[in-house]
C-alpha cells in the first residue's frame, strides 16, 4: 500500500469518527455505505465510533452504529468499553442501550458506578486566584485541603472490600492538610495550584461566606511516589498507574472534585 492510499484510508476513518463524536447520524451512515469496514476502527487514542459516541451522549449515533453491527466489546487503551465510558460520563440513557445490547439487565449496576465529571462540588472563586494575599492566608488554615500528585497521577485511597467482605468501599481521592505539606510548599520544583473553595450546602447571599469555607489547593511533585507515601504514612493510599480505569470507581462528588484536578492537570501540560 502506498502512502497516499494510507493517507486517504487514515483520512476516511477520521471523518467517520469524527461525524460519530458530532452525533451526525447522516454522515456517519454515508461513510459506511461506502465504506463498511470503517465501523470498528479506531482514531490513535484507540476510541472507537462507538465510543465517541456513547462519550458525547449522542443517543441516535450510539444506536445507528449497533444497527450497523459495529463491536459493542472492544476496549480502548484504558480498557474501557463504549458501556464503560457511557457510565463514566453519566449517559444513562446510552448506557442502558449499550447494556442492553451487550444483555446485560438495564438496570443491573447501572447506577452505582456512573461517574459526573462534569459536576463542580467546589467554587472556583476565579477572583481570588490572583489575590496573593488571600491565597497565602487561606494556605495555612487547618481546614485547608491539599490533594498530592506525582507526576500529575493524583494520590488516593483505592477501592476495597469492608469488613464483612461483600461491599466494595469506593475510590477516593486522598486529602491532605497544610501541616502535611508544608514543607513540599517550600521546595522550588513543587508546582501549587488553587482549585476553589468547598460550596456550602445551603446558600448564603453574603460574598465572604464562599471565601471562608474551606480553600482546596492541588500539588505537583516530581518526588518518588514510594518516598511520599512514606513520609505521609499513608499505608491505604496509592498513586494511580492506570488513571483512567482507577477513577472510574469514583463516586459522583469525587468525580466532581477530580474534574478541577484534571483542570490542575492541563494547566501544567500547557506550561
Amino acid at each position: 500500500m502506498t502512502s497516499l492510499q494510507l493517507s486517504a484510508e487514515e483520512e476516511a476513518v477520521e471523518m467517520f469518527l469524527d461525524a460519530a463524536a458530532r452525533g451526525d447520524v447522516r454522515r456517519v451512515s454515508e461513510l459506511l455505505r461506502g465504506a463498511p469496514s470503517l465501523i470498528n476502527r479506531s482514531g490513535r487514542s484507540g476510541w472507537t465510533a462507538l465510543m465517541l459516541a456513547a462519550r458525547n451522549g449522542h443517543y441516535e449515533a450510539a444506536e445507528a452504529l449497533l444497527s450497523h453491527g459495529c463491536d459493542r466489546l472492544s476496549v480502548n487503551g484504558s480498557s474501557q468499553s463504549a458501556l464503560d465510558v457511557a457510565r463514566f460520563w453519566g449517559h444513562r440513557h446510552i448506557a442502558a442501550l449499550l447494556a442492553g445490547a451487550e444483555g446485560v439487565p438495564p438496570t443491573s449496576d447501572l447506577h452505582p458506578r456512573e461517574n459526573y465529571f462534569s459536576r463542580e462540588t467546589l467554587d472556583r472563586l476565579s477572583a481570588k486566584r490572583t489575590d496573593a494575599v488571600w491565597l497565602e492566608e487561606r494556605r495555612s488554615q487547618p481546614d485547608s485541603v491539599y490533594l498530592l500528585f506525582s507526576d500529575l497521577s493524583p494520590m488516593v485511597s483505592p477501592a476495597q472490600e469492608d469488613g464483612g467482605g461483600a461491599k466494595q468501599v469506593e475510590t477516593k481521592l486522598c486529602r491532605l492538610g497544610y501541616e502535611a505539606v508544608k514543607d513540599l510548599l517550600q521546595k522550588p520544583a513543587t508546582v501549587l495550584i488553587f482549585l476553589g473553595v468547598e460550596r456550602r450546602k445551603q446558600p448564603s447571599s453574603s460574598p465572604s461566606s464562599s471565601s471562608s469555607s474551606p480553600a482546596w489547593f492541588a500539588i505537583n511533585t516530581e518526588e518518588d511516589a514510594g518516598e511520599l507515601l512514606k513520609r505521609f504514612g499513608q499505608k491505604k493510599c496509592c498513586f494511580t498507574k492506570t488513571a483512567n480505569r482507577d477513577l472510574l470507581k469514583l463516586s459522583e462528588d469525587e468525580a466532581g472534585e477530580e474534574q478541577a484536578d484534571r483542570s490542575f492537570a492541563t494547566s501544567l501540560r500547557c506550561d
